[in-house]
């Protein structure tokens, strides 16, 4: 084993844990309760799309404001 500049000896931990713990899967106490509700994602508001509103490139020229300067 290699040691660093401390003197101790640097050892895999991966020797002391063969497999790791494996856990049931949690259940709320509360099934129904707000506070355990899984977060959404964005495709689940209604309001999502999968084509983008607008795609802005290099080639594309921004004219909205420009009468107001």
């Amino acid at each position: 084993m290699q040691c660093n500049v401390t003197g101790i000896e640097v050892v895999n931990a991966a020797d002391f844990v063969k497999d790791p713990p494996k856990f049931p899967k949690w259940e709320p106490p509360v099934h129904d309760s707000p506070s355990f509700a899984l977060p959404k994602t964005i495709k689940d508001d209604p309001d999502y799309h999968d084509d983008p509103v607008y795609e802005f490139h290099s080639e594309c020229r921004l004219l909205e404001g420009t009468d107001r300067c």
